[in-house]
């Protein structure tokens, strides 16, 4: 099922070993270890399905293959080998600069939405439609500048749950 697969149908190839899909913790900045191991559910040609807190997300294989990452309602994934590569590249920074830099991320997400030190639900879905307005694709903006400001909102929402 994992690994090197060819479909009859499609006749497209995949070297990437599927095995571990992981996301960031929505307390990511603060957390011991910032990585979240999602249950495979099913491997097809096209799609990855990963249950992503009770339910299923279904993720575009071919970028998971090509990339090591890809998003999907507002959250980033991550194959095992993009995990273990950014997991690194922290360890190398030693555990303060590594905490500085994922605490960087709130600070960006403030940015990104214009919002202030605290905030409401109210001011983030504000915030996210105002900007979503000028980086939506369909506007002419640009996919992943859209794709981090849904990384934001979900993670500014996700502060606010706490």
């Amino acid at each position: 099922m994992f690994g090197w697969q060819r479909d009859a149908k499609t006749t497209q190839s995949s070297s990437q070993n599927i095995s571990e899909v992981y996301s960031l913790a929505s307390d990511f900045a603060y957390a011991r270890n910032p990585w979240v191991l999602h249950r495979i559910i099913q491997v097809a040609a096209t799609r990855v399905l990963v249950d992503f807190q009770g339910q299923p997300r279904s993720l575009d294989r071919a970028r998971l293959d090509r990339d090591g990452w890809v998003f999907s309602s507002g959250v980033c994934f991550y194959s095992e080998t993009t995990m273990r590569r950014i997991a690194a590249e922290w360890a190398s920074l030693g555990e303060a600069a590594a905490v500085k830099l994922r605490h960087s991320h709130t600070d960006d997400e403030r940015d990104l939405l214009g919002l202030g030190p605290t905030y409401t639900r109210a001011d983030v879905m504000a915030s996210f439609r105002r900007r979503a307005f000028e980086l939506h694709p369909d506007n002419g903006g640009d996919p992943r500048a859209f794709g981090r400001l849904v990384e934001a909102r979900t993670r500014a929402l996700a502060r606010i749950r706490r």
